[in-house]
């Protein structure tokens, strides 16, 4: 009990420490979210009876992802974890997964919406809108190729749909609630310690 209270509070610690910048902070949590999203998600195909190879591929994006958050936090790296990241998640981990988990017709709609917010929220500048267009090319192309060639969607990702996209939706909905609240306390964060400053300012030129 002791070290998860430890764990709680370093990690409540880092999420409202105004000394690192809103975007690093929404990036773990972000990471963090995704990660457990995917672990969840894995449990219900445990329960399904998803295709253990897609459950250990799974697993081990969640221990792989996990340890590099876990030491790019460690060593403040983020900016290179940001890049790593999008380009793993773009390049490999969202074109497989889309066949995976059935396509647009069985499946994963919203796990790929969530995704590709993810892409927007946690990168920058140019490199943003060039891992954006790569990203909704590749989908783009994944649909049109499950459409005119269904054969590559494997059998058993077909099966059992309905209970992923009822799993899928309530995670989205959940990571989507989390969110927002962390954001919504850190503008009132930010406002409350805007207030408490110029409420000085103001006795001060008293």
């Amino acid at each position: 009990m002791k070290l998860f209270k430890r764990i709680k509070d370093n990690f409540y610690g880092y999420l409202y420490n105004s000394s690192i910048t809103i975007k690093d902070r929404t990036f773990v949590l972000f990471t963090i979210c995704e990660l457990t999203a995917l672990m969840v998600s894995l449990i219900a195909g445990v329960v399904i009876g998803d295709d253990p190879i897609n459950i250990l591929i799974g697993l081990a994006v969640v221990i792989l992802g996990g340890i590099l958050l876990y030491i790019c936090v460690k060593k403040d790296k983020l900016n290179i974890a940001r890049i790593i990241v999008a380009l793993t998640l773009v390049l490999v981990l969202r074109p497989v997964a889309f066949f995976l988990v059935g396509g647009v017709v069985y499946g994963g709609i919203v796990m790929f919406l969530l995704g590709g917010y993810y892409l927007v929220i946690i990168l920058d500048g140019k490199f943003r809108i060039v891992m954006v267009l790569i990203d909704t090319a590749i989908y783009i192309t994944s649909i049109v190729l499950t459409y005119y060639y269904p054969e590559y969607v494997p059998e058993s990702a077909k099966s059992d749909n309905l209970y992923y996209s009822v799993v899928q939706y309530v995670i989205g909905l959940a990571v989507l609630t989390i969110l927002i609240t962390f954001w919504t306390r850190i503008l009132k964060k930010e406002t409350d310690s805007a207030e408490e400053k110029t409420k000085e300012l103001e006795e001060l030129n008293r």
